[in-house]
C-alpha cells in the first residue's frame, strides 16, 4: 500500500514535470509566430488555398464581349471581301475587254476560226463520200440481184423451150415413123403360094 501511494504521489510531479517540458515547445511556437507580420499571414493562407474553376467558365464570362467583337469582324471582313471581288471582277473585264480589241488577238480568232472551218467542212465531205459510198454499193448490189434474178429466169425460159423442142421432135419423129410404116405397108406386093394359099406381108 506504501508503495502505491508512493506512486501514486509521484505521478502527479511527473506529469507536472512533462507539462513543464512540453510548455517550452509550445510557448516557442507561441512566441515565434508574433514574430512574423500580420499581413503575411493572409498571404501565405491564400497562396496555400487552392480554387477550383469549372471547365469554360472563362471563357462564358468573356463570350459576349468576344461574340459582338468577332460580329462585326466577321461583317467588316466580309464586306472588304465582297469590294476586293467586285473591284477583280470588274478589272479582269477591263482587260479582256482590251485584249478583244487587240489586233493579234483578232488575228487570232480569225485563224481559229479558219481552221475550225476547214475541219468542219472536211468532215462534211468525209461524210458524203461516206454517204455516196454506201448508195453505190446499195446500187450495186440491187443491179446485181437484178441480174442474178434475169439470169435465173433465162434459164429457166431456156430450160422450157428446150423441153418443148425436145418434145416437138419426138413428136415429130414418131409421127414420121408412122408415116414410113404406113406407106411401106401400102407398097408391099402380095405374093403366092403354089397350094393357092395368098399372104399378105403386114
Amino acid at each position: 500500500m506504501a508503495r502505491r501511494r508512493a506512486r501514486s504521489s509521484a505521478s502527479p510531479d511527473r506529469g507536472r514535470a512533462d507539462d513543464k517540458s512540453v510548455s517550452p515547445d509550445r510557448d516557442s511556437g507561441t512566441s515565434s509566430s508574433p514574430s512574423l507580420s500580420p499581413a503575411a499571414r493572409p498571404r501565405r493562407a491564400r497562396a496555400n488555398a487552392r480554387h477550383y474553376r469549372r471547365k469554360g467558365e472563362d471563357q462564358r464570362q468573356a463570350q459576349p464581349v468576344q461574340s459582338n467583337g468577332s460580329k462585326e469582324a466577321i461583317a467588316a471582313r466580309l464586306a472588304e471581301e465582297e469590294e476586293m471581288a467586285k473591284r477583280i471582277e470588274e478589272r479582269v473585264r477591263e482587260r479582256v475587254a482590251q485584249a478583244l480589241e487587240s489586233e493579234e488577238v483578232q488575228k487570232q480568232i480569225e485563224a481559229r476560226l479558219k481552221e475550225e472551218r476547214t475541219a468542219l467542212e472536211q468532215k462534211v465531205a468525209r461524210q458524203l463520200e461516206m454517204e455516196k459510198a454506201a448508195l453505190l454499193e446499195a446500187k450495186r448490189r440491187e443491179q446485181e440481184e437484178r441480174r442474178r434474178k434475169q439470169e435465173e429466169l433465162d434459164q429457166i425460159l431456156l430450160e422450157n423451150r428446150r423441153k418443148v423442142e425436145e418434145a416437138q421432135l419426138k413428136a415429130e419423129q414418131e409421127r414420121n415413123k408412122r408415116e414410113t410404116q404406113q406407106q411401106h405397108g401400102q407398097q408391099k406386093p402380095s405374093s403366092m403360094r403354089p397350094m393357092g394359099i395368098r399372104l399378105v406381108e403386114t
